[in-house]
């Protein structure tokens, strides 16, 4: 196995190191522009939205009409990873191509260092009309994540409701489309629905399933408990309850991605549009005693994300290659003949590799994946808070859903072991903690940027 590495830190002045490489890649560009394809871009991502709440991905509950149906003339992943499961550092690897070991961005409140070279930036070289439409407070401008665009929508700024965040940023898309007819254009959506509170409204939400009452156990954690009341466990204690909740938001933004989508299509723009839909990770809704939240754990339910991609001229089929969202940006380059000044650890998601090895970083432990097998690998505190075990090994091309753990053989054991000190070599000590190895600086943050963390529960 070989883990790519990037750029190393520039202690002299990253500005100058941004400055190289931009004029690197402007003169590569120059000697590129041959017979490549030309593609227009739309990447959509959905916050905390899980792979295995999708119809398409095998629900057993209608939440995803619109998505399904572009599903099936798209590629669909069925085994895509993030990184690891919290919004800026999952994203920053998707924007730049790099694990977040090596572009270091913080998990919450982390800053996309301006030395690296964004997808963004590099198709606005390319001649692109750039923009973005978002609704985290994670993804401020002042954060960085507005590298490379042109049009960056901070829908928060404008309209501070959760609630109309997904027509807010449908109408910005459609906006943005229109007025770039006739240019190569590259789109980011970022929709926040599915991420906490729960709060669809009432023609989106089906009650479906009782669940467990959550009063009942003794080991849990329950994200937001007491905040603003969207959980009361007195009056609804039961699970189903919030994972009804949870399928609604998720029925909502299918609505509004099926209007951007149809869209497209109207403009007679899909067969020249490579169409992207993601998520930066998933969701604990329960299984592991952890409700309502995501970052501390590696199962599946926590960083199994849908990956649905739609290239003009390729077919309808299924992937069970394990791939990350750190692959959207070499797949983009290579789309276009392009090649990077450095290497990433993104590989294109139309690139054969079977044998992939992950390493996927959680708040409160990692996973590895040597495909097909994956070890899950949680903390003390964790762990004993939960009531589950520190350790756990499964094969996720026939259980994606972690139902059955295998014994950890002498073998895999010895596989395991080798695969985690080849990562340590790369990168540094992954039972580490994590916060002590990213950037501490703090921010002057705008008013309504902080009344939208504070919604969403990040301060």
């Amino acid at each position: 196995m070989v883990v790519k590495f990037c750029l190393k830190e520039d202690k002299t002045g990253k500005s100058n190191l941004k400055v190289f490489l931009l004029g690197f890649v402007m003169i590569f560009l120059l000697f590129s522009c041959g017979r490549e394809k030309q593609y227009n871009f739309l990447i959509i991502t959905i916050d905390a939205l899980r792979a295995d709440h999708l119809s398409c991905y095998g629900y057993k509950y209608n939440t995803s009409p619109e998505i399904d149906k572009f599903a099936e003339k798209a590629i669909i992943y069925e085994d895509a990873f993030c990184p690891i499961p919290k919004t800026s550092a999952s994203l920053a690897s998707m924007l730049t191509g790099l694990h977040p070991m090596v572009h270091k961005t913080k998990p919450n409140l982390g800053t996309l260092k301006d030395k690296f070279l964004t997808i963004a930036e590099l198709l606005k070289m390319k001649g692109y009309e750039t923009g973005a439409s978002v609704f985290n407070g994670n993804l401020d401008r002042s954060f960085g994540f507005n590298q490379g665009f042109d049009f960056y929508d901070e829908v928060w700024k404008r309209d501070p409701a959760k609630g109309n965040s997904a027509k807010n940023i449908t109408e910005a898309a459609i906006k943005f489309i229109k007025e770039k007819k006739g240019k190569k254009f590259f789109l980011w959506l970022h929709y926040i629905d599915p991420h906490a509170p729960y709060i669809p409204p009432p023609e989106y939400f089906v009650q479906e399933e009782k669940g467990i009452n959550i009063n009942s156990l003794k080991k849990r954690i329950v994200v937001g408990l007491g905040r603003k009341n969207w959980i009361n466990l007195e009056k609804n204690p039961l699970s189903g309850y919030y994972l009804s909740l949870y399928d609604g938001e998720i029925r909502r933004v299918d609505h509004y991605v099926g209007e951007v989508l149809k869209f497209i299509e109207k403009q007679g723009l899909k067969n020249k549009t490579v169409i992207i839909i993601s998520a930066d990770h998933g969701e604990e809704l329960g299984k592991h005693n952890f409700f309502f939240g995501h970052g501390p754990l590696a199962f599946n339910s926590s960083i199994r994300i849908p990956m649905i991609v739609w290239i003009p001229g390729k077919r309808h089929r299924k992937s069970s290659l394990p791939v990350s969202n750190m692959d959207i940006y070499p797949t983009i380059t290579q789309l276009l003949s392009l090649r990077l000044p450095y290497d990433i650890q993104g590989t294109s998601l139309l690139s054969p590799r079977r044998r992939r090895k992950l390493l996927i970083l959680a708040l409160g432990g990692h996973a590895l994946i040597s495909y097909p097998y994956k070890l899950v690998v949680t903390n003390d505190k964790f762990a004993s808070a939960l009531g589950i075990n520190k350790e756990y090994l499964f094969n996720i091309e026939k259980d994606p859903l972690e139902l059955n753990p295998l014994q950890i053989t002498p073998s895999i054991g010895i596989e395991f072991f080798r695969l985690s000190r080849r990562f340590n070599e790369v990168y540094e000590n992954i039972s580490a903690p994590y916060f002590s190895t990213w950037e501490k600086k703090k921010r002057k943050l705008p008013r309504k940027t902080i009344e939208n963390l504070k919604t969403l529960g990040y301060l």
